[in-house]
C-alpha cells in the first residue's frame, strides 16, 4: 500500500491539472491550487475516521484506501478521457481520502509491529513506511516519461488495474498475517 499514499494524491494534483488544462485556460494554477487543497484537506479531515476503521483483528482500513485509491486512479482515467474539471474535484477529494486513511492505517499498523517486538524500532520502521511512501512520487516521474507511449486515459487505466492488484495481494497477505 505504501507507495500508493503519494503516488495516487500525486496524480490528483499534479496530473489532473494538465487533464483539463484546456478546459480551464488562464485559471490553470487556480484550479490546480483547489485540487490541491481538497486532495490534501480531504486527507487530513478523514483522518479520525481512519482511526474507527482501524481494527488489529482486521485490515479493513488499508483494505478500504486501497479499494479508494483503484476507484480514484480509475476515475483519474474518466477525466483523462472527458476533460471536465468538476469531475477532476471529486476526483481529488476521493483520492484524497485514500490518501488519509492510508497514511493513518499505515501508521497504525507500523504500530503494532513494533509493539509486537516489545516496541523495538518504532522511529527506524516508521522510516521505512514513510521512505516507502514517498516512492510513489516517482509515479508522477514515470508517467511524465512514458507519456507519449500512450494516452494518459490509457496509462492511467493502467496504473487503476495495477492498484486493484495491489489491493488483492493486500487483502491475501493480510488473511495470513492478522492475530487470531
Amino acid at each position: 500500500m505504501a507507495p500508493w499514499i503519494f503516488g495516487s494524491a500525486g496524480i490528483a494534483y499534479a496530473v489532473t491539472p494538465q487533464l483539463v488544462g484546456d478546459r480551464v485556460g488562464s485559471w490553470g494554477l487556480a484550479y490546480a491550487t483547489l485540487l490541491t487543497v481538497c486532495t490534501l484537506g480531504t486527507g487530513a479531515l478523514v483522518q479520525p475516521l481512519a482511526k474507527r476503521l482501524d481494527s488489529v483483528s482486521t485490515a479493513r482500513a488499508i483494505v478500504v484506501a486501497m479499494i479508494l485509491m483503484s476507484a480514484g486512479v480509475a476515475l483519474s482515467a474518466v477525466v483523462a478521457k472527458v476533460g471536465l474539471p468538476w469531475l477532476g474535484l471529486i476526483d481529488g477529494v476521493l483520492l484524497g481520502a485514500a490518501y488519509g486513511i492510508a497514511v493513518v492505517s499505515g501508521l497504525l499498523e507500523i504500530q503494532r509491529i513494533a509493539a509486537a517486538n516489545g516496541g523495538a524500532d518504532l522511529a527506524g520502521l516508521t522510516g521505512v513506511y514513510y521512505s516507502v511512501a514517498y516512492v510513489g512520487f516517482l509515479l508522477l516521474s514515470i508517467l511524465a516519461a512514458i507519456a507519449d507511449l500512450a494516452p494518459y486515459a490509457v496509462l492511467l487505466a493502467g496504473i487503476a488495474l495495477i492498484t486493484l492488484a495491489c489491493t488483492g495481494v493486500v487483502v491475501a497477505s493480510s488473511r495470513r498475517h492478522l492475530p487470531a
